[in-house]
């Protein structure tokens, strides 16, 4: 009963890649989406699902980064994860981007079920304190 219990309450606390980033067929006309997820303790043992047009990309734990290439045009990245405000209800916060080539676009995950544009400088500094998630590391699941 322990070991049961022991893997329900770590089943939340997986990260990694969870689907394919999304497909660039001209690799000079993308774009790149930096998604930062420092450490609040709201959802701190959970990982978040990062999303791209809906497709599930990748899992964060906190005090980590992904770096995701978008082809150009417009793009949803979001999230989905559990509500702060509902029990057992799903939250998908979003954002929508006019992806431009060569941009680079940074967004961080909040507490209480939020995504948000930040700026350059902001998101630099919170890549320096996080760790990057990489595709390669991580794998498929």
């Amino acid at each position: 009963m322990k070991i049961v219990l022991a893997a329900l309450a770590l089943a939340g606390c997986a990260h990694g890649t969870i689907g394919a980033m999304p497909l660039v067929p001209d690799p000079e006309r993308t774009a790149a989406f930096i998604v930062v997820r420092p450490y609040h303790f709201v959802a701190s043992g959970t990982a978040i699902t990062v999303t791209v047009d809906g497709a599930e990309v990748c899992e964060l734990g906190i005090d980590e980064h992904v770096v995701i290439r978008v082809p150009e045009g417009e793009r949803i990245v979001g999230l989905k994860t559990w509500s702060s405000s509902v029990l057992f209800t799903r939250a998908y916060p979003t954002q929508v981007v006019e992806a431009q080539q060569g941009r680079t676009y940074y967004f961080r995950i909040g507490p209480h079920d939020m995504i948000n544009r930040i700026t350059e400088e902001a998101g630099r500094d919170l890549m320096s304190k996080t760790t990057l998630l990489t595709p390669a590391a991580s794998g498929p699941r």
